[in-house]
């Protein structure tokens, strides 16, 4: 890529005499103007920026799912009791979401499996499970899905989490995943 010439990195120039609208939660810039029907830039976070935010799941044995083919294995016709998590940079995703699964994770009741994808980070797994999996569910991250395999049965959209403290989001994980999974031993 050039810049006035000169080699460069990836950026993006944007020309503020078009229309720009931005979603920050997938980072698609689309620019709309007479000359243009939509043409969409899609750029992912750097690594270094979300690594700490993927371990903050990880670390509670939560599985990644970084390409379209990994959300499908994961969400198969007979892989269980699947929790996925949609995990994102914003702060509810920090103080509440991913606390709260590492809280539920805890209880009794617990998936066959654990699985995410980061908004933002992993763009094509992300825009492939909400297209494939969640299409009855608006897009929302971070959020919360329970599959039965391969089905959703219990879906909590950001507007949930942002209203409620970790607790609150961990027992009503768990009392999702006790309506759908037997108790371990």
């Amino acid at each position: 890529m050039e810049f006035d010439g000169e080699p460069v990195g990836a950026f993006v120039v944007i020309d503020f005499d078009d229309d720009f609208e931005v979603d920050l939660d997938s980072l698609h810039t689309v620019r709309r103007d007479r000359n243009y029907q939509c043409r969409g830039i899609t750029m992912a976070y750097p690594e270094m920026l979300i690594a700490a935010m993927r371990q903050d799941l990880t670390k509670y044995g939560v599985e990644e799912a970084r390409t379209p083919s990994e959300v499908d294995a994961a969400l198969g016709p007979q892989s269980g009791t699947v929790l996925m998590i949609v995990n994102s940079v914003c702060g509810c995703a920090a103080g509440k979401a991913r606390p709260a699964v590492g809280m539920a994770l805890q209880g009794a009741h617990k998936p066959t499996k654990t699985v995410t994808v980061f908004a933002g980070g992993d763009i094509d797994a992300t825009e492939h499970l909400r297209d494939q999996h969640l299409g009855q569910f608006p897009p929302s991250s971070p959020s919360m899905a329970i599959f039965q395999d391969g089905k959703p049965v219990y879906y909590m959209h950001r507007h949930d989490i942002e209203r409620r403290q970790a607790p609150e989001i961990a027992q009503l994980l768990a009392e999702a995943l006790g309506r759908l999974t037997p108790t371990h031993q």
